[in-house]
């Protein structure tokens, strides 16, 4: 047999269909793994190249947009960043509106929300809010 030929049973004619299927899947798997890879880059390069934290509306948007590319549902509204600040009590909130559009900086007081309770989260934090409920997967 040549060197540069494949084995008879390997051409594509000769495999089988359900072979070709998982190769197929795996291959799907694959990519989606790149895409979710390459969304995170993109918003953790943004991320790093702040500046300031008023930067951050910015970083909530392009968030937003990448999240969009992975995520198939209507209903995703919003997503950004919240910074916990435990001595006064508030937490500064970065998010989008419905659009993808930044809502900006505001203040929410931290009143011990079981998620974001004084002590159990510290610094800035990405939060998502998925309805799990609604079979979305990610």
């Amino acid at each position: 047999m040549d060197q540069g030929t494949a084995p008879e049973n390997d051409q594509p004619a000769n495999r089988n269909p359900r072979d070709l299927s998982s190769a197929i899947r795996e291959i799907q798997s694959m990519q989606r793994a790149l895409d979710i890879e390459t969304a995170l880059e993109r918003v953790r390069s943004r991320t790093m190249a702040m500046h300031r934290s008023n930067e951050l509306h910015e970083v909530s948007e392009l968030l937003y947009a990448e999240l969009k590319t992975l995520v198939d549902f209507s209903d995703f509204t919003s997503c950004g960043y919240i910074e916990v600040d435990e001595e006064n009590h508030v937490q500064h909130a970065w998010m989008t509106r419905p659009d993808g559009t930044s809502i900006g900086d505001h203040g929410l007081p931290l009143k011990g929300d079981p998620v974001m309770s004084p002590g159990k989260v510290r610094g800035v934090h990405l939060l998502l809010n998925f309805d799990y409920s609604a079979g979305v997967n990610f």
